[in-house]
C-alpha cells in the first residue's frame, strides 16, 4: 500500500527506493502502519539525493535521508575457492608453501613454493562496493597445519593473508572463510571447503614450520 505521504502529486513510494538492507536513516517521525518511514526507504548512503520534497524533520528535508527512486546500489561479495596444494624438493625451493590472500583490490590470489612462488589469481571476491566495508574471518576446521591469519575478523581494506610453510614433510588443513559487513556484522558469504597442503623434502632433518 502507498505510504500516504506525497510531494508534487506523487507518493513517497514513487520518490524513494525501498529499504533492502543495512542501516536505516534517523527517524523521520512519520509513520505507516506503526513503523517509522526510516524503515521503509533506503538510507541515502546507498544512492543519491533527489530534490527537496517539502517535508522536514529537525529543519532537514527528508530527501536528505533516503536514496532517490532508482539510485540505490548495494554491495555484493562472493568467495572463490583458493584451495592450493604444492610439492617441492630441496633443489627447487627452501620450503613448501601454501597460502592465499583476499586483497584490498577485490581479487583473490594463491601461491605455492618459496622463494619462486607459483601464483594464481582468482576473483573477484568483491562484486560491487568498497573493500573496507567488509571484514573476513579464516577459521581452521581441521588438519595438522596451523596457518597464520586465522581466528579473528579483519578489515578487507588491507590485504588479508592466510598460509603456512613446511621445511620437511607434509602438512595440510581445511578452512572456513566468512565475509561480513563491517558496519552491521551481518555475514554476507561463507565457504567451508577450502584446503591448503604443502610438501617439501630435504636432507638435513629439518622439521615443519607452521
Amino acid at each position: 500500500m502507498p505510504s500516504g505521504f506525497r510531494s508534487g502529486g506523487l507518493d513517497f513510494d514513487d520518490l524513494f527506493d525501498p529499504y533492502v538492507e543495512g542501516p536505516t536513516s534517523q527517524p523521520a517521525w512519520r509513520r505507516v502502519g506503526g513503523a517509522d518511514l526510516s524503515t521503509r526507504y533506503a538510507h541515502i548512503q546507498y544512492g543519491s539525493k533527489r530534490p527537496d520534497v517539502g517535508h522536514r524533520v529537525g529543519g532537514l528535508d527528508v530527501s536528505n535521508l533516503w536514496a532517490a527512486k532508482g539510485t540505490a546500489q548495494y554491495d555484493a561479495v562472493q568467495i572463490p575457492n583458493p584451495s592450493v596444494s604444492g610439492s617441492t624438493g630441496s633443489n627447487q625451493a627452501p620450503n613448501g608453501h601454501a597460502a592465499f590472500s583476499f586483497r584490498a583490490d577485490g581479487m583473490v590470489q594463491n601461491w605455492t613454493n618459496n622463494p619462486n612462488a607459483i601464483t594464481r589469481t582468482f576473483g573477484p571476491w568483491l562484486i560491487k562496493g568498497v573493500a573496507s566495508n567488509f571484514e573476513i574471518l579464516y577459521t581452521k576446521l581441521g588438519g595438522d597445519a596451523n596457518p597464520s591469519g586465522t581466528g579473528q575478523w579483519l578489515n578487507l581494506g588491507t590485504d588479508r593473508y592466510c598460509g603456512f610453510d613446511v621445511v620437511m614433510g607434509s602438512a595440510s588443513c581445511q578452512l572456513r572463510i566468512q565475509i561480513r559487513r563491517a558496519s552491521t556484522g551481518v555475514i554476507m558469504a561463507t565457504r567451508d571447503d577450502v584446503f591448503l597442503s604443502a610438501t617439501h623434502s630435504r636432507g638435513d632433518g629439518g622439521g615443519p614450520i607452521q
